[in-house]
């Protein structure tokens, strides 16, 4: 609770302007702290007209038999937690919130499937009678080495480059490291900050926009 109170003063910060704010919280779960995000801090998001993305944490072993079925679950946990806070009016989009690997086709592949079914149980899930009101955008954020303008990459299995879009998604979101030469090296400075990170984010924006246009 003393943590959550200090973020809250922390947020207050940023009130001002005419855009509202969106946060983003990974709320891991944790055997001391299951329920990472209590009511006490969507009463305050709430105040300060502050909308979330709301991280479900799932195990990462996306390709185990009973992926989807203990997907499924954590679920279904996640929304009763926020349904008890009486928080549904404060959720931007639900985020499926780990970056998983996958370093080949077939995995690629059983990601994709798998995130395409958990999008479609969150929205089943909230298109349920008294949440049909609420948000059920669905989003993944990928891990650096799934990004389509990644460069120089390490022949390793697990760093190479494995491009990862889901097309079932309500909308595309990437894990941006700053600090992650290799997605920063081959941009010019950008347009805002005049970094290459502020370039490689333009980039990015550019890339989506010019494959959508073809869709």
């Amino acid at each position: 609770t003393a943590r959550v109170q200090d973020d809250l003063r922390r947020l207050r910060a940023y009130v001002g302007g005419g855009s509202p704010l969106l946060i983003r919280v990974y709320a891991q779960p944790t055997a001391q702290f299951p329920n990472r995000m209590p009511q006490l801090f969507y009463d305050g998001i709430r105040e300060l007209g502050f909308w979330v993305v709301r991280d479900i944490y799932f195990d990462p072993d996306f390709m185990a038999s009973d992926a989807v079925t203990r997907g499924k679950a954590r679920i279904d946990a996640v929304l009763a937690e926020v349904e008890a806070a009486g928080a549904f009016d404060r959720i931007f989009s639900w985020e499926i919130g780990n970056e998983f690997a996958a370093n080949d086709g077939a995995a690629i592949s059983a990601l994709q499937n798998f995130l395409a079914e958990m999008r479609a149980h969150i929205q089943t899930r909230m298109a349920e009678p008294g949440r049909e009101g609420f948000s059920k955008w669905v989003t993944w954020a990928s891990w650096p080495p799934s990004d389509p303008l990644r460069t120089g990459c390490s022949p390793s299995p697990l760093f190479g480059c494995n491009p990862i879009l889901v097309p079932s998604l309500d909308y595309l979101s990437f894990n941006a490291y700053s600090y992650d030469p290799e997605r920063m090296r081959d941009h010019q400075a950008g347009p805002v900050t005049g970094t290459p990170y502020a370039g490689y984010l333009a980039a990015l924006s550019a890339f989506y926009e010019i494959g959508r246009a073809h869709v």
